[in-house]
């Protein structure tokens, strides 16, 4: 069998991720086994464990893919001209029109991390990332006079963080849920919070940023 290229095997990679996403959503991390995974890829074990050698190994590269999809739109955000309007549409893919399926898969892996510690190092690694993100976005608009100058920056994202991590477990907990509403609700949040008309209460402990 001809060897196959570096495309070939990026595409392969990218079908076990999403036929893995699919399983673990249907029937949950713990009830999926990599039978299954490879019945819904449509690849042989042996094809499977030449990308992933376990379920946890494929939660890692969901993590990451989540990662890295959030570090591009983050930066596209801090490049566009409106900021604001750059951060609403990405509140908007992420609460509104990803579909739900995503937000159910995020619980999972966020309970997931409750019992692997490896899981929870790299969801606090994004979580961090995030966090740096929004504060860089929100100086940002601070910087430009968009943002009143004696806000609590940090507390402010850190209670955006806390809303959004709300808004994904309701939209993967409530098939009704509605998400132009809760994304409504967090934009007015972040308005009043730019304009100094809310004080979050200061958190007891920060982050630490990465280095």
């Amino acid at each position: 069998m001809p060897r196959l290229t570096d495309q070939q095997q990026g595409e392969r990679r990218s079908q076990i991720l999403q036929a893995a996403c699919r399983c673990f959503t249907r029937d949950g991390f713990h009830r999926t086994s990599m039978q299954t995974i490879c019945r819904e890829a449509g690849i042989s074990p042996g094809g499977l464990y030449l990308y992933f050698e376990s379920k946890e190994a494929l939660i890692a590269a969901m993590i990451e893919a989540d990662r890295a999809e959030l570090a591009a739109a983050f930066s596209a955000a801090a490049a566009a001209d409106d900021v604001l309007a750059a951060m609403t549409a990405v509140g908007r893919r992420y609460f509104v029109e990803e579909p739900r399926e995503r937000a159910m898969l995020t619980l999972q892996i966020w309970a997931e991390s409750a019992r692997d510690p490896a899981i929870c190092a790299l969801c606090d690694g994004i979580e961090r990332e995030v966090h740096a993100n929004l504060l860089l976005l929100c100086r940002t608009m601070q910087e430009q006079g968009q943002a009143a100058p004696d806000i609590d920056i940090e507390a402010l994202v850190d209670l955006l963080m806390l809303i959004s991590d709300g808004i994904f477990k309701n939209r993967a907990l409530d098939e009704g849920f509605d998400g132009e509403q809760a994304m409504a609700g967090l934009l007015a949040v972040f308005r009043a919070g730019l304009a100094g008309q809310i004080a979050p209460p200061a958190p007891s402990r920060r982050l630490e940023q990465p280095a």
